[in-house]
């Protein structure tokens, strides 16, 4: 008898230790989101990124045209970025989303941790080709007649935030007691492609030059705080306290917020 009741209380003890603390209080937790003022055309974008290792989290820099469509289904829209997921940290994630349908590559290995130094991550858009670079090395690359269709102008999310759940069978679980947790950005450079021409009557602003940022300060003609997420449903806040900037990069900050 008292054997059965030590393997049911060492089970019970298993399952309150392999549970989340808190699986879907998505609200619960804040993160941090940049936006661009304008729209970019196609171009190079290239960013300098320490990404956090923390489960359950995720940094990604994407470009959409979601405003311009005009649409409440967010998959009725352009997208093209890239993720670094705090469970998958020696991976890269890179998307292109296509008005409904993703081309959406999975767990590409990047060879290191991503989380314990810098590393340059770029997106180049060209006339026959979208490719994503890490430290100067091609990743993955789409054909021409889908990187066609996104050469388009389209703002530009730097965004860190947590998991829609918060206990993904894929990305993780994030745990209140490792929190807060931090991803950095040092530099980010942008490079029109002159090659491209877009639609000429576009009606919201772009950037006509390249541009870059060391994030020594917020550069307020370059970058707004957001609080826009394209996931439906509960949305973490993504307050301006989650947005440090200093001399050597951008800190970015997911924390626990108490309601």
């Amino acid at each position: 008898m008292k054997l059965f009741i030590v393997v049911v209380a060492f089970f019970y003890a298993g399952v309150c230790i392999a549970q989340p603390i808190e699986p879907h209080n998505y609200k619960k937790y804040s993160g941090a989101c940049l936006s661009s003022t304008k729209f970019f055309n196609p171009g190079s974008f290239t960013f300098e990124v320490k990404a956090s290792k923390t489960s359950g989290t995720i940094f990604c820099a994407f470009l959409t045209d979601f405003e311009v469509n005009r649409s409440e289904d967010y998959l009725k829209h352009l997208e093209l970025g890239f993720e670094l997921i705090g469970e998958q940290i020696d991976s890269i994630k890179c998307v292109a989303l296509l008005y409904g349908r993703k081309y959406y590559t999975k767990d590409l290995p990047l060879g290191f941790d991503a989380s314990e130094k810098f590393h340059t991550y770029k997106i180049i858009q060209e006339i026959d080709a979208v490719k994503w670079m890490v430290d100067s090395k091609l990743i993955f690359s789409l054909p021409a007649e889908i990187a066609q269709q996104l050469l388009k102008p389209m703002r530009l999310f730097v965004n860190f935030r947590p998991a829609v759940s918060h206990c993904d069978v894929e990305w993780g679980c994030i745990r209140k007691t490792i929190l807060p947790t931090y991803a950095y950005v040092k530099q980010f450079n942008y490079i029109p492609n002159a090659a491209i021409k877009t639609n000429p009557v576009f009606v919201y602003p772009t950037f006509p030059k390249g541009t870059k940022d060391k994030f020594k300060r917020h550069n307020t003609g370059l970058w707004q705080l957001s609080s826009i997420d394209l996931i439906k449903g509960d949305k973490p806040l993504y307050p301006a306290q989650n947005l440090i900037f200093g001399n050597r990069f951008l800190k970015m900050q997911i924390n626990r917020e108490e309601y």
